[in-house]
């Protein structure tokens, strides 16, 4: 589960989505904010980008789809139970009530993710995620901090 530790940030103003290696410049998230390595340095000087508006970051729950993609908070996933195309979707995210990563379904439950631990790999897919494919997520869905 060393995935677990692996964050993504959105930003916002730039409508991208930072991953932990963008652009070939290393990025570490710590609790403070991004530390990005500074291209223009000679020696490994790194730049803090603070969290807070525009930064939205995003941990990996430490699993990983039914195609091997790691999985993280506001990820859009289809459960495709027994081979069927079909299935019910909705999105990932954190709990702070249960402290745990959730999944909230289209019809609007919250099911804690260790529910589902044992066959997240063999019947999830994520199909987008709610910041670079907000087509994907029903009005309905959408929490109201988002």
């Amino acid at each position: 589960m060393n995935d677990r530790y692996k964050f993504r940030v959105w930003d916002k103003v730039g409508e991208r989505m930072i991953v932990d290696v963008q652009d070939f410049i290393p990025l570490k998230i710590t609790n403070k904010g991004i530390l990005r390595l500074n291209p223009l340095h000679e020696e490994n000087l790194y730049t803090l980008i603070e969290f807070g508006d525009p930064f939205i970051p995003m941990q990996c729950i430490g699993l990983k789809d039914k195609n091997g993609a790691l999985i993280f908070e506001g990820d859009i996933i289809k459960f495709r139970a027994h081979d069927y195309s079909v299935g019910d979707t909705g999105y990932i995210i954190y709990d702070n009530e249960k402290a745990c990563f959730s999944i909230k379904w289209n019809d609007g439950l919250i099911h804690e993710c260790p529910t589902y631990y044992n066959r997240i790999d063999k019947t999830f897919e994520i199909i987008g995620n709610i910041y670079n494919n907000p087509e994907l997520v029903q009005e309905n869905w959408k929490d109201s901090n988002e």
